[in-house]
């Protein structure tokens, strides 16, 4: 084991030793030099970099599949409870008419189409369609349009 990160350490130097050689000799024909980009991000808070449309829409569409992942729990035992009994279904019933329980299922059904919307749009792009920066703001324009108007219809089918 000593053995080993000795050989390590020693190769570990030799490179040093020879990337240095190869910067400060030029008789290999060359020089290495290290080039800094001045015009390098000063502020890295993401609050203030103002993004794109398409960043938004993406991001969007990642925290609504991890919504989707934590919630299909709540979705699974739905069913479940649905399908026991005649009892079970008429207790899932009763428990769906709190507004509480509501909210969380239009927050549920806003995730699953908003995340239906925007993996149809990944699905176009994967087709080579709305590749172009003008189609990739068309079609996150569109994935946002679309997700609020079924949004606005999953919210008044469970509330009315």
């Amino acid at each position: 084991m000593a053995l080993a990160v000795d050989g390590a350490f020693s190769v570990t130097i030799y490179i040093f030793l020879f990337i240095w050689r190869l910067k400060n000799n030029a008789r290999y024909g060359f020089e290495v030099q290290l080039v800094v980009n001045d015009k390098r991000p000063v502020n890295l808070d993401i609050g203030t970099i103002h993004l794109p449309i398409t960043a938004y829409v993406s991001i969007l569409h990642r925290i609504s599949g991890v919504a989707l992942f934590v919630i299909s729990g709540l979705f699974i035992w739905m069913l479940d409870r649905s399908l026991t009994s005649a009892e079970t279904f008429a207790a899932l019933q009763g428990v769906l008419t709190h507004p509480l329980v509501k909210l969380v299922l239009w927050g549920m059904l806003a995730a699953l189409a908003y995340h239906m919307v925007a993996g149809i749009r990944h699905m176009f792009m994967d087709f080579g369609v709305g590749e172009s920066l003008e189609g990739g703001i068309l079609g996150a324009k569109l994935v946002l349009y679309i997700a609020a108007l079924l949004i606005l219809f999953a919210g008044a089918w469970v509330w009315l």
